[in-house]
């Protein structure tokens, strides 16, 4: 019999670690489908999505109707071609569809089962809490300009999954790097799937921003909400967010050798010790928990088994930690300037208007442009 793996995300729970580490994979068993990227989100929403409903990142690129539909054809083939591919089972990964519609979702439903006998669909769940934190930087480093806190909605998008390829083909896993091998998502991944480690070049990827980083681009975007919308300025955006976290990583670093210099360890310790951890975004519990709608948490948890939400603290005197309000982010925002962004401009000489934020961050974009795209 053969079978679809559709891999559906959900989406912030290491979808992109699982889809470069499997890139290539072909086992004589099982391969990974060769779409147009290791993302197959595009791809397939590209071919069932509504060509008058974008998703934001294309609109992002500025790719009208004209180009979507163009682009359509051609995914359209690289999934036929897949589909029809002589190993036994395939392995789709690609949380986009947890944005189509039910009627979508079913026609990419039909077009799997018209070459292969049988499509298993595997999702792993993340908590409120992590998710609402990682989903809103994802949205910063796109061009998200208003505060808000994301919400999972498990029934509205993990619900249709039921719908269309039953309950009985829909497998949920908890993401909890914590109880993963050697904390890693694909480990546990290929142990669901029956995948062969051994043969996986195995890629980690953590996309998180420090508080800095994200107040300082939720500044940039709510300031310059007209920088979007072209394919120039789209790739502009993603030398921006790169070079953000690129700094984050050398100041781990900084921070690291300070410490090591202070307890007297040299260079002989690899891994920065547990002190240079700089904060990261993160809403506050608070926060959170007056928008989660319970009976969206109690449906997830009980068609999967799980438990989601932490158990309440009892209020104190201790300051809650993370962002507690669009307020807050802004103040933090405005200090990021001197906190994490001055050595930007030493570094890329650039020449801001003044020494706040904004201005920095004006003339990072304006030198992310300068390299098109390919720093």
């Amino acid at each position: 019999m053969s079978e679809v793996l559709l891999h559906v995300g959900m989406d912030k729970t290491g979808s992109s670690s699982i889809q470069h580490s499997f890139a290539g994979y072909d086992d004589g068993t099982l391969a990974y489908a060769k779409l147009a990227s290791a993302n197959h989100s595009m791809p397939l929403q590209m071919v069932f999505r509504d060509p008058e409903e974008p998703t934001r990142a294309v609109r992002a690129q500025g790719i009208g109707r004209e180009g979507i539909l163009e682009q359509r054809e051609k995914h359209r083939a690289d999934l036929t071609a897949a589909l029809k591919g002589p190993r036994e089972r395939l392995l789709i990964s690609a949380e986009g569809v947890l944005s189509l519609k039910a009627d979508q979702v079913a026609d990419l439903r039909d077009t799997l089962l018209s070459h292969r006998d049988k499509v298993r669909v595997l999702a792993y769940v993340r908590e409120p809490m992590g998710y609402a934190s990682s989903a809103f930087q994802q949205g910063l480093k796109s061009g998200t300009r208003n505060f808000h806190v994301p919400m999972p909605r498990y029934t509205r998008r993990l619900g249709t999954l039921d719908t269309v390829f039953g309950a009985e083909n829909v497998t949920f896993l908890r993401f909890d790097p914590a109880s993963f091998p050697d904390r890693s998502v694909t480990q546990d991944f290929a142990a669901h799937i029956g995948a062969d480690v051994s043969r996986l070049d195995e890629q980690r990827s953590n996309e998180s921003l420090s508080v800095e980083a994200a107040a300082a681009l939720f500044l940039f975007n709510r300031e310059r909400p007209d920088l979007t919308g072209s394919r120039e300025l789209f790739q502009a955006r993603i030398v921006l967010v790169r070079l953000l976290m690129q700094e984050e990583n050398r100041r781990i670093q900084r921070i690291a050798k300070r410490i090591k210099r202070r307890l007297g360890l040299g260079t002989a310790r690899r891994r920065p010790p547990a002190q240079a951890k700089t904060e990261k975004f993160r809403f506050s519990p608070s926060l959170v928990r007056a928008q989660i709608p319970k009976d969206d948490i109690e449906w997830m948890e009980k068609r999967a088994g799980l438990s989601l939400m932490p158990p309440e603290t009892d209020a104190s005197d201790t300051p809650e930690p993370g962002i507690h309000s669009e307020e807050h982010l802004l103040d933090v925002a405005a200090s990021a300037a001197d906190k994490f962004l001055m050595p930007f401009v030493d570094r890329l000489k650039l020449k801001p208007a003044d020494r706040s934020t904004l201005a920095i961050m004006d003339a990072m974009f304006a030198y992310a442009k300068s390299k098109n795209g390919r720093r």
